[in-house]
C-alpha cells in the first residue's frame, strides 16, 4: 500500500468524510486516494480557505477538520489559517506535500522548510518520509 493509501484509509477510519483542499502536483496521489475511498473533497480557490473551512468544520462538529495543500507556496498560503486554528484551539489536520525525496536539498520546485515553519503555530508538526513511519 502507498503512503497516500495509508493516510486516506486512516482518515476514513477516524470518521473523516470531508477534506478541504486545492489540488497540486505534490499532493496528487493523496488527492486520488481520498477520492477513491469516496471521501468528499471540497475544492477551494486558495489554501487559506481550505484551512479556514476545515477549522469551521472542527468547531461545528468537534471532529478534526482536514485540509490538504500542496508544497511551497500552497503551504505558506495555508499558514494564516493554521495560525488562526492554533489560537482558537480548534482541531485541524493540515496535510501538505513536499518535493520528491531524491530532489530534497537540491532546490527542488517549491521546496521550503515547511515543518520548522509550522512548528511554532501548531501542536504537532512532522514530515513523514516513508510509509513505514505512518
Amino acid at each position: 500500500m502507498t503512503s497516500a493509501g495509508i493516510i486516506a484509509r486512516f482518515l476514513q477510519s477516524k470518521g473523516i468524510r470531508q477534506v478541504f483542499g486545492l489540488c497540486g502536483g505534490h499532493i496528487q496521489p493523496l488527492w486520488d486516494a481520498i477520492h477513491c475511498l469516496g471521501l468528499q473533497i471540497i475544492d477551494v480557490r486558495d489554501e487559506r480557505a481550505a484551512v479556514h473551512m476545515a477549522q469551521a468544520r472542527g468547531e461545528l462538529t468537534a471532529q478534526p477538520g482536514v485540509a490538504l495543500v500542496t508544497a511551497g507556496p500552497g503551504f505558506t498560503n495555508a499558514l494564516t489559517g493554521i495560525a488562526n486554528a492554533h489560537i482558537a484551539r480548534t482541531p485541524v489536520l493540515v496535510l501538505s506535500g513536499i518535493p520528491p525525496r531524491p530532489q530534497l536539498g537540491l532546490g527542488a520546485l517549491q521546496e521550503l522548510p515547511q515543518t520548522p515553519m509550522a512548528a511554532p503555530i501548531t501542536r504537532y508538526a512532522r514530515t513523514v518520509m516513508h510509509s513505514r513511519s505512518l
